[in-house]
């Protein structure tokens, strides 16, 4: 990836295994520029569907310079959290996300 043509990349992705795959992201890529991951816990049909507020924080998280150098970040339900240590909690809250030993980034 040619990083100046880039401010920051998000990944949508489902939510049982985000957690894994934001962990091998952040092993795996050397980038300076943000990488967010998100994802939604209720379905587009669904009241309360939570996907697109979730694609437009990690939108914003990916395009904040305080977002540079800080590795793979999962942005879900208006938190920030480490992709080293983040886990997801529950099956269907949409507070899953949880990073219990450090906690949020933001």
């Amino acid at each position: 990836m040619n990083e100046e043509n880039v401010d920051g990349v998000v990944i949508t992705h489902g939510t049982d295994t985000l957690e894994e795959t934001s962990y091998f992201l952040d092993l795996a890529l050397s980038v300076n520029i943000p990488v967010v991951i998100t994802g939604a816990m209720r379905s587009s049909n669904e009241l309360g569907a939570d996907g697109l507020i979730n694609l437009q924080s990690a939108i914003l998280v990916a395009l904040n310079e305080e977002s540079r150098d800080k590795g793979v970040l999962v942005v879900m339900n208006d938190e920030i959290h480490n992709a080293k240590f983040v886990t997801k909690t529950h099956t269907t809250n949409v507070a899953t996300f949880q990073t219990p030993t450090f906690g949020l980034v933001a």
